[in-house]
């Protein structure tokens, strides 16, 4: 009688690496599952440029959570999400002029984007979903759909969607030019005198 022991090995590579929970969790749930360099904020929190890797961070931002860009933060490549369930949503407020080349609320919406007074936001060309409850414009603020040196417009390969309701304020701006559809109402702030 011939017999043969058989052994089977598993790839601790997979495992060493981390690579295999995240295959794993992909599979099973979609693309949309927080990866290892997602940071998810429980508690509000200020970022600039002066602290490595902020600019580039993914964030997912609780809906008891703030996330606040300051004056020094020029540029930011990272994405931003809310969450999903009970928790749902997240508030960002944008503290300096920035421009975002992430996309905002891909997987999850964020509750409540804020641009301060006297400070803008641009949405950069490879910017393609911004996705928030509402998006506020606070006085004397600017949001641009695009790169001023292209008149705001965007490539046909570099389409926006933006599904936000926006609140302008006082001697706020929207620039928007061609490639972007806008989803949600434009109000005005109701100023009492």
């Amino acid at each position: 009688m011939n017999t043969r022991k058989t052994e089977k090995t598993t790839n601790s590579r997979l495992f060493n690496k981390g690579i295999l929970p995240v295959a794993v969790a992909t599979a099973m749930f979609g693309a949309g599952v927080a990866s290892a360099a997602d940071f998810y904020l429980t508690n509000s929190a200020t970022i600039d440029n002066q602290t490595g890797g902020n600019a580039t961070t993914n964030y997912i931002v609780n809906a008891n959570s703030t996330l606040t860009t300051n004056g020094t933060m020029s540029v930011y490549y990272g994405t931003i999400d809310g969450t999903s369930g009970t928790d749902a949503g997240g508030t960002v407020t944008i503290g300096g002029n920035l421009t975002i080349h992430g996309n905002i609320g891909a997987t999850n919406a964020t509750s409540n984007f804020t641009i301060s007074e006297w400070n803008s936001l641009t949405l950069a060309s490879n910017v393609s979903t911004f996705n928030s409850d509402n998006m506020t414009l606070s006085d004397n603020t600017v949001l641009n759909f695009g790169n001023v040196t292209s008149g705001y417009n965007r490539g046909s390969s570099e389409t926006l969607t933006f599904a936000s309701n926006i609140t302008m304020g006082s001697n706020s701006t929207i620039n928007v030019g061609n490639g972007t559809t806008l989803n949600g109402n434009i109000y005005g702030t109701t100023q009492v005198h």
